[in-house]
């Protein structure tokens, strides 16, 4: 269950917060760096305080946006931590919704079985076909989180 609702305002205070820093000067805006650096680590599971801010922040907002980059196996696995603590109604990525229904329908398949299909079709799932990628999925669809894919269709 949610908590809070994601506000206006706080779009707002967030947009304009590089402008304020950058007429504070450049030291103003390191001093705040340092105060609110909350480390975290990983060696089998994510800890530290930065982590448990991250836990708090997805508890207690409706919407939680996680940035990424193709092909680093890090942030799937962040991702796939903070499903196992969180749980998601929805997931929205950047795959077309016919790859996301397929991806759905792979999760709840054995390995063999998700095995044959990225054999037979090597890219079909775009970067859900990297192992750390699909796990991802996978951890999602076991919580019953819904996926969507907003991207245009690929081939």
């Amino acid at each position: 269950m949610w908590k809070t609702d994601f506000s206006i305002p706080r779009i707002c205070t967030f947009l304009i917060l590089p402008f304020v820093l950058h007429a504070q000067g450049k030291n103003s805006f390191v001093q705040m760096a340092k105060k609110h650096m909350y480390p975290f680590s990983f060696d089998t599971s994510f800890h530290g305080d930065g982590w448990e801010k991250i836990i708090t922040a997805a508890e207690n907002h409706k919407y939680f946006l996680l940035g990424e980059d193709h092909g680093a196996a890090e942030i799937a696995m962040f991702s796939e931590e903070l499903a196992k603590r969180v749980r998601f109604d929805l997931f929205v990525t950047e795959i077309d919704s016919v790859t996301a229904c397929i991806t759905k329908e792979l999760a709840a398949k054995t390995s063999t079985e998700l095995d044959s299909f990225t054999t037979n079709h090597p890219s079909a799932l775009s970067f859900y076909s990297a192992q750390e990628e699909f796990q991802l999925i996978r951890e999602l669809t076991k919580s019953n989180a819904d996926i969507w894919g907003l991207d245009q269709v690929s081939l």
